[in-house]
């Protein structure tokens, strides 16, 4: 449900965010709207007279706490900026749409280049792309109202752009969608309404594959991985339990079951919530939330698995309402909020799960935080918090002060890349179902 201004990644001089806002109508989930961005580091005391001046024509206080303007979401960007962050420039945005349903974020294995998911409707965004020959329609079961389409991002600096690549029209919705890639395929999870509804995941933008039925739909419900090439799943199936589940790339476009429960982790798979399931360097990693606590295990060899003790609990942490993990410098990265706001991270050395021992990470987060995300791509570890009203993203988890601070409504992603770091803001209650992207 994933999510910046230094060196990252392969490139040593480039650093990119993505602020991508999405919105919805009452009900529909995943939406958007972002509503700032800033190019300058200067305090209230020296704001240019111009910047007061608008800030007083929009009615926002000239000294507001460090000087920073908030710019609503009607105000047309390149009149006014923020600043709060400096060097920023925003390239393409993505049409506005009718209803945003979902985005996520996706480094592309082959390259580590960043890649953009987005379900959406609109009739005339998806004539657009479908006139493109970007969006495929299969009919049937594999026709619908809605699309999904993929991104690349291309160019650097002010000339980057988000370009169209793949995707289809489906009858499908989902809020928490995941963006994965294996051997440079693509597999968006989604969740298909029919038969009360089904957990889905759809390949390069084409035929899919579907089948347990969700334990809940009022958050993240399933949650996918690859492993030496193989897809699988940690999963909460509605009178199952959460499950470690898999099922071959030949079941993509098979209209039957073919995944395989291979152990049943928790019994009772409404008690287990937030289900997160990554590649840590080989190792394939679970996390969720059950009874109040936060659970991790790990399996270097998930395809031997038969029993839950063979997905090996290697901690988490107790009182927990949220948890993330990431990976990066050979390190297992575990960050956690308890229900009071405060904010746990830990790192642990995996490579034999049935020994771990963790050492806590000491973060620049001070005070409260309701939300986390955390991303790893080579030796760089990166840490997004939603702090009141607040995203603040800290470009290593250690550092002391956060590279990016604004205020700006809704859930959020962050991205390690090749290309740099890239956050993804989108706004459940706003009107502007539009994605932007700013780059350093």
């Amino acid at each position: 449900m994933r999510k910046v201004h230094a060196l990252f990644g392969i490139l040593s001089n480039v650093a990119l965010v993505l602020l991508a806002g999405c919105g919805s109508e009452s009900g529909a989930p995943e939406s958007q709207a972002a509503i700032g961005r800033g190019e300058s580091d200067s305090t209230s005391s020296d704001s240019s007279p111009s910047q007061r001046q608008e800030a007083q024509r929009i009615g926002i206080a000239a000294d507001a706490p460090d000087g920073l303007f908030t710019r609503p979401a009607n105000l047309d960007a390149s009149k006014f900026d923020l600043p709060r962050t400096t060097g920023w420039t925003e390239i393409n945005t993505l049409p506005s749409v009718t209803t945003a349903y979902s985005f996520a974020l996706g480094v592309n294995d082959t390259d580590s280049s960043a890649r953009l998911g987005f379900m959406f409707a609109d009739v005339t965004y998806r004539a657009s792309l479908i006139a493109q020959g970007v969006l495929w329609d299969g009919g049937n079961s594999y026709s619908g109202a809605n699309a999904i389409a993929i991104y690349n991002l291309q160019g650097t600096g002010a000339s980057a752009t988000w370009t169209p690549y793949q995707g289809r029209v489906t009858p499908q919705t989902y809020g928490y969608s995941e963006l994965v890639y294996d051997s440079g395929s693509s597999f968006y999870t989604t969740n298909y309404n029919a038969f009360g509804g089904l957990i889905s995941v759809i390949k390069d933008g084409g035929k899919g594959v579907w089948a347990l039925t969700p334990a809940y739909t009022g958050s993240r419900a399933h949650s996918v991985a690859f492993n030496n090439h193989v897809l699988y799943a940690l999963a909460a199936q509605s009178g199952v339990g959460l499950t470690l589940s898999t099922t071959p790339i030949s079941s993509f476009g098979n209209l039957n079951n073919l995944w395989t429960n291979l152990a049943t982790v928790e019994t009772t798979a409404s008690n287990a919530t937030l289900p997160k399931l990554i590649n840590a360097g080989g190792t394939l990693v679970g996390a969720y939330i059950v009874g109040g606590n936060a659970k991790v295990r790990a399996t270097a060899s998930p395809s031997t698995v038969t029993t839950a003790s063979a997905f090996t609990d290697i901690g988490g942490c107790t009182g927990a309402t949220k948890v993330d993990v990431a990976y990066a410098n050979s390190l297992l990265y575990v960050g956690c909020v308890s229900s009071t706001g405060v904010l746990t991270v830990k790192s642990a050395n995996i490579s034999n799960p049935s020994s771990v021992s963790w050492s806590t990470v000491t973060t620049g987060v001070s005070g409260a935080v309701s939300d986390i995300d955390l991303s790893g791509l080579g030796t760089s570890i990166s840490l997004a918090v939603r702090q009141g009203t607040s995203v603040r993203v800290f470009t290593s988890v250690t550092d002391t002060t956060p590279s990016y601070d604004e205020v700006i409504a809704g859930q959020f992603d962050l991205l390690n890349s090749s290309q740099g770091l890239v956050l993804s803001v989108c706004d459940l209650a706003g009107t502007t179902k539009q994605v932007r992207t700013f780059v350093h």
